[in-house]
């Protein structure tokens, strides 16, 4: 594919799409003719394929306002912080991350854990990556 785009070709995988290079420069004339002039590559085009996009454009999109789908109801708080402090003395930020199987974002896990620590149910130990929190 490299060697295809370094020649100025366009490079078409079938079912998928066309990939082609977009080129920065100048242009000068000589003897009537148009040359480029420090053209250098500047991003790769790509077109996809009409039956790849046909199929993408099917898909059904969750229409929930974005970051609706990463908050935890208060309840569901409670019962993963039930399940991780039964076994546990101390949790950690990815404890947390995986007890909500990932659905919140790394910032939401944070915002959580600052807030249940601003309200007193936690409390906090430790600074950066070594930060571990207990019951309060």
């Amino acid at each position: 594919m490299v060697h295809e785009l370094e020649k100025g070709n366009a490079v078409t995988l079938p079912g998928i799409g066309t990939f082609r290079l977009s080129l920065k420069g100048s242009i000068e004339v000589k003897d009537g003719n148009y040359h480029g002039k420090d053209v250098r590559v500047d991003s790769i085009q790509f077109r996809p394929d009409s039956e790849l996009l046909a199929e993408v454009r099917a898909f059904e999109v969750d229409q929930v306002p974005y970051g609706w789908k990463f908050n935890a109801e208060e309840s569901e708080v409670e019962t993963r912080l039930a399940e991780l402090f039964a076994g546990k003395t101390y949790i950690t930020h990815k404890d947390v991350s995986v007890a909500f199987e990932q659905t919140l974002t790394r910032s939401r896990v944070t915002s959580l854990l600052r807030r249940l620590v601003r309200e007193g149910r936690l409390v906090r130990d430790g600074k950066g990556a070594q930060t571990r929190y207990r019951l309060a």
